[in-house]
């Protein structure tokens, strides 16, 4: 790789566009702890025509200065942050001259019937083109695929109303208490209801090209990764079995505040959130170090350790896993929004689930066919990968996990491919190198198979992904 990084053809057989939608939405008001986002913005990506072939774009949006500011400061606000963030940094250089292949706003391939539709849903620290080369590939493959960029805080920054020069900025929790869990749904509710939004204005024919007849809106898979992958898990789930215990719970909450033992504890950071200054090597417990390649953020489970033996265990338990009451962003629609009515779901794809925000709803059936992709990174973060592993044993329909060998949280984004040695620093993955353009090309590979074979009904092929896999370091870990 030469002095600017770049992106490798993508996997499938079209040249593909993208265009960029925001919209305000002037009825609705999102109330996030004080930050009020009132636009609903994505990316949509899509085959084009053989002409544009040749076409590259920009890798960041714009205003990339905003957005290079933005990923500078997920790592504080200490003097490599500000560095990075300047006009003349590396970031900020590098990160105008990385180039997609891709065009911008060309028009969508002609074909003989409605394209196929995903939705993806980006996690902590990511934004609407984090996931590019995995977003484009799926879309060469030929699909539609629509890319919100969420403005619940999650990503490093995002534009809060059309033509304004206003922003939302990232919102870093790091602890792990009522408060923040009831943060962390309210995040969940804004983003399904964003979905719902985006889905809802396409099927009303806001995007010129894309209507009933060149897209199919009325079978939607839907992907993601991380918090992403639990958003689009708590779509299906339903919002309401992650938050109906509240009233029941409500009586019970001072109870929780006051107690000693539980108190104030780490929030379990995404590991695309750079190592927090709070949380270092000494805290992991061993069962989460695999060699010299950790977990790439020190992953810190909430101990119950301390918890008096005379409590109401049953109670706590409960607790432990559920959100709060009524911090989700009031969402002011006249209604009470059906997450399953306007979304028209047909399959799932999860990268590296984040469990946290839905584990209350680990049980509850999704009654669709799922592909769960883990990095054997989050496969060594036990509490987590218990919470997947019972998540996916729960759906009755079919429903595949695999994992890439010596893959990583970064391998299925964009990070792992342009920065490469960035990543091995940061996130202290050791003398272990990743193939990271290999692993992240088997994560598209398998989801471009399931995809075909459940959004469209072709038959995976005897040597692909799904089925016999001849690739050694794709491991199915689970299939029903």
């Amino acid at each position: 790789m030469g002095i600017v990084p770049y992106f490798d053809k993508y996997t499938g057989q079209y040249p593909v566009s993208y265009t960029d939608i925001h919209y305000d939405v002037p009825e609705t008001t999102f109330e996030l702890s004080g930050t009020v986002a009132r636009s609903v913005e994505a990316r949509i990506v899509y085959p084009t025509e053989d002409a544009y072939a040749e076409h590259t774009s920009q890798w960041l949006p714009e205003p990339a200065r905003k957005y290079t500011a933005g990923l500078a400061g997920l790592l504080g606000n200490g003097i490599l942050s500000h560095l990075l963030a300047s006009r003349v940094s590396p970031l900020n250089i590098v990160g105008r001259l990385v180039k997609m292949p891709m065009g911008a706003d060309c028009p969508l391939r002609r074909h003989d019937k409605p394209w196929p539709v995903v939705v993806f849903s980006h996690g902590l620290c990511g934004n609407k083109s984090s996931y590019s080369y995995y977003t484009c590939s799926i879309a060469s493959h030929g699909y539609i695929v629509i890319v919100p960029e969420h403005k619940d805080g999650s990503a490093p920054i995002s534009r809060e109303v059309v033509g304004e020069d206003l922003w939302v900025p990232f919102r870093s929790v790091r602890e792990v208490d009522d408060d923040t869990r009831r943060f962390r749904v309210g995040q969940l509710e804004h983003r399904i209801f964003e979905i719902s939004q985006l889905v809802s204005y396409l099927k009303h024919g806001n995007v010129p090209s894309i209507t009933k007849s060149t897209a199919d809106l009325g079978h939607i898979a839907y992907a993601g990764h991380s918090f992403g992958a639990a958003t689009v898990m708590a779509m299906r789930k339903g919002i309401g079995n992650l938050i109906a215990i509240e009233n029941r719970l409500r009586n019970n909450w001072d109870k929780r505040r006051s107690s000693a033992s539980l108190g104030h504890r780490r929030e379990i950071v995404s590991p695309l959130e750079p190592n927090s200054p709070e949380i270092n090597a000494t805290d992991l417990s061993p069962r989460l170090s695999y060699n010299e390649m950790p977990p790439l953020t020190p992953l810190v489970q909430p101990s119950l350790e301390s918890v008096n033996d005379d409590s109401d265990s049953s109670l706590d338990d409960e607790l432990e896993s559920l959100p709060g009451p009524a911090m989700a962003p009031q969402v002011k629609t006249g209604r009470v929004v059906s997450w399953r009515d306007p979304v028209n779901m047909s399959a799932i794809i999860a990268l590296d689930p984040w469990m946290f925000p839905v584990s209350e709803a680990l049980t509850v059936e999704m009654d669709v066919s799922v592909l769960c992709i883990i990095s054997e990174q989050f496969e060594v973060w036990e509490t987590n990968f218990t919470d997947v592993k019972e998540c996916m044993a729960a759906n009755s329909n079919d429903t595949f996990l695999y994992k890439y060998v010596q893959s990583a949280h970064h391998s299925q984004s964009d990070f792992g491919v342009l920065f490469p040695n960035i990543m091995r620093a940061m996130y202290k993955t050791g003398n272990k190198r990743p193939e990271e353009q290999k692993i992240l090309e088997a994560n598209i590979l398998s989801s471009a198979e399931f995809l075909d074979s459940y959004v469209q009904g072709i038959p995976p092929a005897k040597d692909g992904f799904l089925m016999a896999s001849r690739e050694p370091h794709w491991i199915q870990i689970y299939r029903h």
